[in-house]
């Protein structure tokens, strides 16, 4: 990094997950906070996001949950396939129905499954932008049905377009942590 340039951590957690219901609830009724000391402490050394992450986890006291086997399989093989149908393929690869299958992703992830692939998806088209892919193809590579359906997506979930993104994506590192 350049002499006076300053480097950003931002890390975008999931909002169903036990780590955003306990930080959360730590500035209730608020919608913001300043952090407390020993989250700024956490925020302020020179680590990677995953290890930011672990440590939050660590100081509000969440703990890994074992997830089911057949969920867990079914998961892995959700997320490697971005062609429509990947929730049914994944259900019949663990010998669950896909109703059963997403009945148990909310039972365990506490949030639906479609919601959980959005997420892998738009974690891939992410990594590949971050590598220099175009927006076209970054879209493809996350299972987008096209440019527009990405940047829609995108614009959506995170304020701002494929091609914003990429302007300010460097190299890829642990930008992108599970």
């Amino acid at each position: 990094m350049a002499q006076g340039q300053a480097s950003v951590l931002l890390i975008y957690l999931e909002t169903h997950t036990p780590l955003v219901s306990k930080l959360l609830a730590l500035i209730a009724p608020a919608e913001a906070a300043v952090a407390p000391q020993p989250v700024s402490d956490l925020l302020s050394r020179d680590a990677s996001a995953g290890r930011v992450v672990a440590d939050l986890q660590a100081w509000v006291g969440v703990t890994k949950t074992p997830v089911d086997p057949r969920l867990e399989q079914a998961l892995i093989t959700a997320s490697e396939d971005p062609a429509p149908g990947a929730i049914t393929r994944a259900a019949t690869a663990v010998g669950l129905s896909a109703a059963r299958l997403r009945a148990l992703a909310q039972a365990q992830l506490s949030a639906p499954l479609s919601q959980w692939l959005l997420w892998r998806k738009l974690e891939r088209s992410g990594r590949a932008l971050a590598g220099g892919a175009t927006a076209a193809d970054s879209a493809l590579a996350g299972g987008f049905a096209d440019q527009a359906h990405l940047s829609r997506t995108m614009k959506r979930m995170f304020g701002v377009t494929p091609v914003e993104a990429a302007r300010s994506l460097g190299p890829v590192d642990d930008r992108f942590i599970q």
